[in-house]
């Protein structure tokens, strides 16, 4: 039947066999055209500019979930805004910070795909401000109402810095590797993960600085940590269970693998809740009867800093907060570390002393 089919068309002057390997070419260029390829290829440009592994597994995992399902296999090139609100607008408001970051990646392969000339360089169909901000809610708002929506505060629950004393001697009193993690989290106002991932590596004893490597910041910057004395002293404590340099500080009961955010979750939760009868206020808890939480020691240090009259970059700075001004970050290099120090100091002699 193929034979006869060819016989057939070679007596009207066209080549089968041509036009089999240009349908060939075409499926071909057409999947290598579609949305989830040059994705794909995106991901792959840009793999050395992830933060970490997980990062990556991230975004790649974000959008074989959401977004392949929906334009895997059409072309980029056709890709337009209503396909674009076809993955968006079912996930925006339950859980709009995840459904904000898919946004974002699905206007970056599309931008990818119009530098690479496989779509027009027109208005990219996933663009925020102008475009889909006027048919979507605000994500930030979204996310506020989410966590309202969930019993939780718009802000993470912080103590107020006048009771930490009290909370650190409470703390002292947990055994534990957990407990001495929250401890040096809250001394040096630092990230529970940041914390958490920390290596004998990092630190200088014998300059009492942390150096935190850009690719476990927030801001993916390197950052550098003034240790206060209380905070080198818990350090000492965990010395003897270092197995080499690049041995983790908090390691779990699996020495290889870091303490779990949960770990220090729990911990905070226990010491709040434990003990209590039902519908009883949490005995750690903000101005407004919420229970704290790990990262809300943070807010603690910004307004025990503002109350006692600390400079707000230095404060800005111990935070590794990003600067909004784009030009006086380009030229605020300077860690100013020792200066830091002094502040470093008061806060830890502020968390283990009551005034």
């Amino acid at each position: 039947m193929a034979a006869q089919s060819a016989r057939s068309a070679s007596k009207k002057g066209s080549d089968p066999i041509a036009e089999r390997a240009a349908a060939k070419a075409a499926l071909a260029r057409k999947s290598s055209d579609s949305f989830k390829s040059v994705a794909e290829a995106y991901y792959e440009a840009k793999a050395p500019e992830w933060k970490n592994d997980k990062h990556g597994h991230q975004w790649q995992s974000s959008l074989e979930k959401h977004v392949f399902p929906v334009v895997s296999d059409k072309a980029v090139s056709e890709v337009d805004t209503a396909d674009v609100l076809a993955v968006l607008q079912p996930i925006w408001t339950t859980i709009p910070e995840t459904a904000s970051r898919i946004r974002g990646r699905i206007e970056a392969v599309l931008n990818y795909a119009s530098a690479t000339g496989l779509r027009p360089r027109a208005p990219n169909p996933a663009s925020w401000r102008g475009h889909l901000s006027e048919v979507l809610g605000s994500p930030s708002k979204l996310k506020a109402a989410v966590r309202r929506s969930r019993g939780l505060a718009d802000n993470h629950p912080s103590l107020p810095f006048q009771q930490l004393p009290a909370f650190m001697a409470a703390l002292r009193e947990k055994a534990g590797i957990a407990a001495l993690a929250l401890q040096f989290a809250i001394l040096t106002a630092a990230r529970s993960g940041e914390v958490r991932h920390m290596r004998w590596s990092e630190i200088d004893l014998a300059k009492g600085v942390w150096s935190i490597p850009s690719a476990r910041m927030k801001a993916g910057k390197a950052h550098f940590v003034p240790l206060s004395k209380v905070g080198l002293n818990v350090l000492a404590q965990l010395e003897p269970l270092a197995s080499g340099a690049g041995s983790l500080v908090f390691p779990s009961r699996k020495a290889e693998r870091p303490l779990s955010d949960m770990a220090l979750s729990q911990l905070v939760r226990g010491m709040s809740y434990d003990g209590l009868a039902a519908g009883e206020l949490p005995r750690w808890r903000d101005e407004l009867g919420n229970a704290i939480v790990p990262h809300g020691f943070r807010a603690s240090f910004k307004a025990w800093s503002l109350t006692n009259g600390w400079a707000d970059h230095l404060s800005e700075l111990a935070l590794a907060h990003t600067d909004a001004n784009r030009v006086r970050a380009a030229y605020a290099r300077d860690p100013l570390v020792e200066e830091r120090r002094a502040m470093m100091e008061a806060w830890a002699a502020a968390c283990v002393f009551a005034s």
